[in-house]
């Protein structure tokens, strides 16, 4: 009798042959580990953010300017320091038809009789406090360490500037035609005679007053310094320009009808041929003085660590 073997063929659990080590199962091939998977595509990368522009910097520097009490306080003083100088002026130019103190002759070398010039001349301390309120805006971020905010919000930096600028002039344009329009009405009503208006004259003094707070906005960019920048802004707009004629030499003399107050004077002017230069030469003027500074501050702002 002969036994035939018949290989018997044990299945697991599941009902499938064992497979030997090593052997993958045709209908199942073995999965690929983790690190023969497919990468996934990389995202590409976000632009870098440049930080706000120049709208949202005019909105920052008018909130911290509206919110500041010496905003206000300076512009209430300088209003109040015209009005009051103008009436006094105006009060002395009455008194003897005239002439400070009655004295015509003082008078006439001063001002060229020129009695509307002689009354816009009390708003030039209002000129003096406009523009420290420009240097404040700038030195005194400087002072507190806030500027190191302001820049990192906007990393051109520039922005920074031309904002404070923008607000500056909404801020100081409608007072300083305010008191000057007020300064010659005032003097209107105490000077003997009256004051015939004139619109040109109040037009180029609020572009003084204008001038003298970039100014100082200008200087306390470069200088980054309260002290440095006020000294600086008297020297220029109170202290040389009348020391200047008093050199020997004729064109010191006439670079002094191009600094600030005497261009202020000539466009303040009624008198024909009382200015000592043109209404062109002299809005140039306040324009150069207005504007190099500001240019000059943002070269240094943006190069320069804050």
């Amino acid at each position: 009798m002969t036994t035939t073997l018949v290989p018997v063929t044990t299945t697991d659990g599941g009902g499938r042959a064992p497979q030997r080590p090593g052997s993958a199962h045709p209908a199942h091939p073995a999965h690929p580990s983790h690190s023969e998977r497919p990468e996934r595509p990389e995202r590409p990368e976000r632009p870098e953010r440049r930080g706000a522009g120049l709208p949202r910097a005019v909105l920052s520097e008018w909130t911290k300017t509206r919110s500041l009490r010496s905003t206000w306080m300076a512009l209430a003083l300088a209003v109040a320091v015209s009005l009051g100088l103008a009436a006094a002026i105006g009060s002395d130019l009455g008194s003897d038809g005239g002439g400070f103190g009655g004295d015509d002759a003082d008078f006439g070398d001063t001002f060229g009789g020129d009695s509307v010039r002689a009354v816009l001349a009390g708003t030039r301390l209002a000129g003096l406090v406009l523009g420290v309120l420009g240097v404040l805006q700038m030195s005194g971020e400087y002072a507190t360490g806030t500027i190191t905010a302001s820049l990192t919000a906007v990393p051109r930096r520039w922005p920074v500037l031309l904002a404070k600028a923008v607000v500056l002039v909404a801020v100081v344009a409608p007072v300083a035609l305010g008191l000057s329009a007020g300064a010659l009405w005032v003097g209107s009503l105490v000077v003997e005679g009256g004051l015939a208006f004139s619109w040109g004259a109040v037009l180029g003094n609020a572009g003084y007053l204008m001038a003298v707070a970039l100014l100082g906005l200008g200087l306390a960019a470069m200088a980054r310094s309260t002290a440095m920048s006020i000294t600086a802004l008297v020297a220029i707009a109170f202290v040389i320009p009348p020391i200047l004629p008093l050199l020997p030499w004729s064109w010191v003399e006439t670079a002094a009808d191009y600094f600030p107050s005497a261009a202020g004077d000539s466009l303040t002017s009624t008198v024909p041929g009382a200015a000592a230069i043109s209404d062109a030469a002299a809005a140039g003027t306040l324009a150069a003085w207005a504007l190099v500074p500001l240019v000059a501050g943002v070269v240094m702002l943006t190069r320069r660590d804050a």
